[in-house]
Formats: C-alpha cells, structure tokens, sequence
C-alpha cells in the first residue's frame, strides 16, 4: 500500500488535541486517526458482546434442569 503525504489546515485548539492523543498513545500524530478507528471498531464490538445477541430462541428448562446428576 502507498501512501502520500497531504497538508491540511487544524485550529490551535483541534491539533493541540491530536498532540495530546498522540502523546498519550505514544505515537504520531499521523498514525492517531488509525489508532483511533481501531480503538472505536473494539468499544463498539465489546458493546455488541456485552449487550448479547437474541437468536430467538426460548428456554424450556432452567440450568439445574439442564445439569440434574
């Protein structure tokens, strides 16, 4: 993959806030925005797992049912 290097115009404000995240992820400001995607995509997917998913199914036996020994 090639990449190409781009100008592009931030308030103080805005670039003071990607040399802190930067700084705090321990990496450039360049690589802050994949660092970022990447850490959203995972909070999203560890939403997703903690939420569950309902297959639709219905239980007819509770678990001491399921596990009598």
């Amino acid at each position: 993959m090639s990449s190409q290097n781009v100008t592009i115009t931030l308030t103080r404000q805005t670039l003071q806030k990607v040399r802190l995240l930067a700084a705090r992820l321990a990496a450039s400001i360049g690589l802050v925005g994949r660092e970022e995607a990447a850490y959203q995509r995972q909070r999203q997917a560890m939403m997703l797992l903690d939420q569950g998913f309902h297959r639709g199914g219905v239980s007819r036996a509770n678990r001491n049912q399921l596990h009598k020994r």
